[in-house]
């Protein structure tokens, strides 16, 4: 009874306030009366939304963009395991987007947009909580959990793009090796040089088609893993189709 008497005693917010545990030997203070800073993080996903939108890719990809933009359409199942969340409310995004008369593909593409810009304040707000354990500082907070955020978010290269010429013709590529290293950004430029082929490298999720009369098609990825990988031509040209294929050398 007295137990129940004292702890109906504490006010609510000293019942929730954060513990300091500072007595205890090479423990972590966690700071009394902390606020999360909502309003810092709100302007952090704005800032990543805004050069997401300006960018955004106005149509449909390979791989799993295109199955992804029209399952979230059709609330259909893509493949396993089936990411019935991101199909629920991308759907519920079309919906609500549809009066706009914005295309499918532009939709769901603002719809990734927004929720990776979501994620980056939500990583914000958890990096300034970190840092509240290290400094009282208000600035030190903000600028540690804007760094943090921006550092998960970059993307990783050496900066400079190396760029390629890659000619496809019945049966082959030239050239058929490719080397770069490590961290480099790739850029490469397809065209064939007689009929319609395809370009893939699966380990870099690369995929492109390449029309026939010379028309470039352009690829960029990051090489950010050594070794060998194969690329081929993922569209049928010939008898000779399965022989069309090279070797992609990453360097470390």
């Amino acid at each position: 009874m007295k137990r129940s008497e004292e702890a109906a005693a504490v006010t609510a917010p000293e019942r929730y306030r954060p513990v300091r545990r500072s007595e205890e030997p090479g423990a972590l203070a966690a700071p009394e009366g902390y606020r999360p800073p909502y309003l810092a993080a709100l302007l952090a996903t704005l800032a990543v939304w805004a050069p997401y939108a300006l960018t955004l890719a106005p149509t449909t990809a390979f791989w799993d963009t295109s199955e992804y933009i029209a399952t979230g359409h059709i609330l259909g199942i893509p493949h396993p395991p089936g990411n019935p969340l991101f199909v629920i409310l991308a759907r519920t995004w079309d919906i609500l987007l549809s009066p706009f008369g914005l295309p499918v593909a532009v939709r769901i593409n603002l719809f990734s947009a927004t929720m990776g810009a979501f994620a980056h304040g939500c990583w914000f707000l958890l990096a300034h909580r970190v840092m509240a354990f290290y400094s009282e500082s208000r600035w030190f907070r903000l600028i540690g959990a804007s760094a943090a955020a921006v550092w998960a978010r970059q993307v990783r290269g050496s900066g400079d793009i190396k760029t390629i010429d890659v000619t496809a013709s019945r049966f082959q590529f030239e050239p058929a090796t490719i080397s770069v290293s490590q961290g480099d950004n790739v850029r490469l430029r397809l065209h064939s040089a007689d009929r319609s082929h395809a370009f893939a490298i699966k380990a870099f999720r690369v995929k492109a088609l390449i029309p026939n009369g010379g028309e470039t098609v352009t690829v960029e990825f990051i090489a950010d893993r050594a070794g060998t990988f194969a690329f081929t031509c993922s569209e049928y040209c010939g008898a000779g189709h399965s022989r069309m294929k090279g070797k992609l050398l990453v360097v470390p």
